[in-house]
């Protein structure tokens, strides 16, 4: 006997699959899960952020060591430089760079970090210009010393407790740049990021549909890592900043 064929028709029908299938924040339009997403996307920022801070951070005492204690032409030529890249509009700059050497993860990292040192080394030259006229280094090169050696011996330590509190505030910067970019469709396609995930959502249609559970938790996760980052950077900048300490 031949078998008995059938045809079902839905209209305007909508399945809804509960339990623990789809996630603990549910998932995608591909049915990725977005908590994994999120996960994996906390180690890709800290990452991005940690390289960039520590890239800008040497480059800011390098140059602030330099013109500080040489002073003279030095000093006005890397200091006019500074002004001058202070003067550029950076996140226009940024994304014409990455549109012209590609979406590349090591590029994005590079160019933050370069267009990120110029506020740290106009505070390591202050210090630095204080900090050649104190005893120590007087009879450090009354001695012989020669300047590469006092720049590395008794002015970096010096100015490291600066860097260093100026180097944990950077971290958000770096993180919400690189957000940024992704979600302007600039970023790394092969790295998932928080700024990744809200490029596919708006792309997708999650802002007109209100898709909170996959718009919420990438925002939510940038604004608790930058805060976290900030929170440290203040209470760093009191420790090696007693004068903030006296005004409480």
């Amino acid at each position: 006997s031949e078998a008995a064929k059938g045809q079902i028709i839905l209209e305007n029908a909508e399945v809804v699959i509960l339990g623990h299938v789809h996630g603990i924040l549910g998932c995608d339009n591909v049915g990725a899960d977005i908590w994994a997403q999120v996960v994996h996307g906390a180690r890709i920022s800290l990452e991005i952020g940690i390289l960039c801070a520590v890239t800008s951070s040497v480059i800011g005492i390098l140059v602030g060591v330099i013109a500080g204690y040489f002073g003279g032409v030095v000093d006005e030529v890397m200091m006019r430089i500074v002004d001058v890249l202070l003067c550029l509009p950076f996140l226009p700059l940024l994304l014409t760079l990455v549109f012209i050497f590609g979406k590349n993860i090591f590029y994005i990292v590079l160019f933050i970090a370069i267009f990120g040192w110029q506020g740290l080394s106009r505070m390591i030259r202050s210090r630095v210009l204080a900090l050649r006229e104190t005893a120590f280094v007087e009879c450090a090169r009354a001695s012989g010393a020669s300047r590469f050696y006092i720049m590395i011996k008794h002015l970096v330590p010096n100015v490291l407790p600066i860097a260093f509190s100026s180097l944990v505030l950077s971290v958000p910067s770096a993180i919400l740049f690189e957000a940024s970019l992704s979600f302007l469709g600039f970023g790394d396609p092969r790295v998932p990021t928080w700024g990744k995930m809200l490029h596919q959502a708006y792309g997708f249609g999650a802002f007109t549909n209100l898709a909170w559970w996959w718009l919420v938790p990438p925002g939510l996760a940038i604004t608790t890592l930058c805060l976290a980052f900030v929170f440290m950077g203040h209470a760093l900048d009191e420790v090696v900043n007693p004068r903030l300490r006296r005004r409480r």
